[in-house]
């Protein structure tokens, strides 16, 4: 008897768009020059993105806005988180030396290059997230924002916030 298998990938409905956003400032920093500069309310989310690893435990902030204009939930959420990874090494005596360090974790590993993410759901309207891509790229503190082509990403399932 032949098995018909599914996975998760076939249920995943992508429609959502997404900005890359490149800056060295804080992520609190980065919400307040948005909220200014795009007139708009991002607001802490009670709850972050967790992601269990292995080894350890991220944390990736996120923003929520509902847009009038576009008609849509707005996210802007943390693609890189510094995780303290915590490694207990045996030095042949009775306690054990505790060395710890920083790894860097990544919401979407495939996109290393990117600091924060900005999702836009359910909206096609190529001119308004342009516009939003101009605009954030005017934030002197902003290196750059592009916008992500979907194909490139390999682990949408990361990007489900609700």
């Amino acid at each position: 008897m032949k098995k018909n298998v599914l996975t998760l990938d076939e249920f995943i409905d992508i429609d959502f768009s997404l900005i890359g956003i490149n800056t060295s400032i804080e992520m609190y920093r980065l919400i307040y020059f948005i909220n200014k500069k795009l007139e708009t309310n991002f607001e802490l989310q009670e709850k972050d993105v967790d992601y269990e690893y292995e080894d350890c435990t991220a944390h990736f902030p996120l923003y929520y806005h509902y847009s009038k204009a576009l008609q849509s939930n707005v996210y802007i959420v943390a693609n890189k988180h510094k995780a303290k990874v915590n490694q207990f090494n045996s030095s042949g005596s009775l306690f054990l030396e505790d060395s710890s360090f920083y790894k860097t974790k990544y919401l979407l590993p495939e996109l290393k290059h990117v600091d924060f993410l900005l999702k836009v759901e359910g909206n096609e309207d190529y001119i308004s997230l342009k516009k939003i891509t101009v605009q954030i790229n005017e934030i002197k503190q902003v290196s750059s924002t592009f916008a992500i082509e979907l194909e490139q990403i390999k682990s949408p399932q990361n990007l489900i916030f609700n």
